[in-house]
């Protein structure tokens, strides 16, 4: 199996790979951690992976899941998966950059809702799970890995100077729990900080509100200027409401936005739709 040092650094010696920083590669090559990943899935699983790397995640979900979908960016690898890869006949590789695809149109094409596998690379983390998240509908989880710092962004809830839109996104949308934590020791080559491994299990019952646009477009003008109230913020982004308007739904107009819990934006949609 490719997801060991041993491997992973005979593969990278073969085809005299060198990780590209630019592409944010860092290879898992922990055995024991790939096995977890798997653990979650199911035999009639459709796997989208984003960024597989040298394949070790691929080659591991394939064995158990029906069909594996792994986006890959980098040409190079791209070439060196086909090779090593080519005996999984439920397994396709597909060069593209996964944040311009088409992903409800091809999420449509399946009859079942899909799973999310993913090791993201720091600097797309939040672009990545904001697309993701917005066709929950045809998601059944995420099992994506992050930097630890970032997961603790989902996992704590708290609500400091880094608190943003993709986490109310992924309170409206999901359960989410720690499947395990990863040392930094753990890859090739080793990165800076440590990494935890996060599962977005889509809530069965997520859809409060019938346009999640408006309502995310809510959140978003809240989010505007994080030192500004409320109400200012959401007049200066184009929605017309007066203090007394949220007042009546419970909503003090003079919080900011580190103050509001999902339920509040709820309210305030009912108050715009």
């Amino acid at each position: 199996m490719i997801g060991n040092r041993a491997k992973t650094i005979d593969i990278l010696n073969k085809y005299d790979y060198r990780a590209k920083k630019k592409f944010g590669q860092n290879f898992l090559v922990e055995p024991n951690i790939i096995k977890k990943i798997v653990e979650e899935i199911t035999e009639d699983s459709i796997i989208i992976e984003i960024g597989a790397g040298l394949g070790a995640i691929t080659q591991a979900v394939a064995t158990k899941a029906k069909q594996v979908i792994a986006y890959e960016i980098d040409s190079d690898l791209v070439r060196i998966l086909n090779e090593n890869l080519n005996d999984y006949e439920n397994i396709k590789i597909v060069q593209e950059d996964f944040l311009k695809i088409d992903l409800d149109g091809l999420l449509s094409s399946y009859n079942c809702k899909v799973t999310i596998v993913s090791n993201l690379p720091y600097y797309i983390t939040t672009e990545l799970l904001t697309k993701v998240l917005s066709v929950s509908d045809k998601i059944d989880k995420v099992i994506a890995m992050m930097q630890k710092e970032v997961a603790d962004r989902f996992t704590k809830n708290e609500k400091g100077k880094d608190y943003n839109v993709l986490q109310v996104m992924a309170q409206y949308y999901c359960d989410v729990k720690s499947l395990t934590k990863v040392s930094k020791n753990n890859f090739i080559p080793i990165p800076k900080v440590d990494s935890e491994i996060l599962i977005f299990e889509i809530k069965e019952d997520y859809k409060k509100v019938k346009d999640e646009k408006l309502l995310f477009d809510i959140v978003k003008a809240c989010f505007s200027q994080r030192r500004k109230i409320i109400l200012s913020n959401l007049n200066k982004s184009g929605f017309t409401i007066n203090p007394q308007q949220l007042l009546d739904i419970g909503v003090d107009p003079t919080l900011r936005v580190e103050q509001l819990e999902l339920e509040d934006y709820i309210k305030i949609y009912g108050v715009i739709v």
